[in-house]
């Protein structure tokens, strides 16, 4: 394991020049997507952006993460949340891929992945109008959904006959921006 003291140590930067061949975060599919060209072209083509975290020395990625644009359908909030939507579709970031390179396991290093990416999805609402950040994670992933339930992520109502074939093997988590806000700062 890498030693790193403090995960401030590490410089987070948009995608460039890193080394991602040898990124291993133990997720063939999140292996596969910072491994491949396609999220080169997904950046180039504006599909997502996508950041990463780099250790000083070895110019290692230590972790990385994307967002995109989405929107969510107003049903899909709880009642109490839907009262609060102005709109059919809200607009929604979604975190894509999010991984730790196991070289840097065990320095909470996914939390704070996490984190810098809900800020900066924060600051970005200011800007733009997002009022919701949704990702999909492995319902087999037990370590990644106690990490984004701890986070304050909760799972979307499903409207009955809604269920989506296609992510049966993944739950759908969201965070408000009030909720991102409150947790960031707290």
């Amino acid at each position: 394991m890498t030693p790193i003291i403090n995960n401030e140590d590490l410089t987070e930067k948009p995608l460039g020049n890193e080394n991602r061949a040898v990124f291993d975060c133990g997720d063939a599919y999140v292996n596969g997507y910072i491994q491949s060209d396609r999220i080169v072209r997904d950046v180039q083509n504006y599909e997502t952006a996508a950041f990463v975290f780099v250790a000083p020395a070895s110019q290692t990625i230590a972790s990385y993460y994307t967002l995109s644009n989405t929107s969510v359908k107003k049903a899909l909030f709880s009642n109490k949340e839907r009262r609060s939507l102005s709109y059919p579709a809200t607009p929604a970031a979604i975190i894509g891929y999010l991984g730790v390179d196991k070289n840097f396991k065990g320095n909470h290093l996914g939390i704070f992945t996490l984190k810098r990416a809900l800020q900066r999805c924060l600051d970005l609402s200011r800007e733009c109008g997002c009022a919701v950040v949704v990702l999909d994670v492995e319902t087999g992933n037990k370590i990644a959904l106690a990490m984004y339930e701890k986070a304050g992520f909760k799972e979307f109502h499903e409207p009955e006959g809604e269920g989506s074939v296609a992510l049966a093997q993944t739950k759908k988590l969201y965070m408000t921006m009030p909720n991102i806000k409150a947790a960031l700062e707290g």
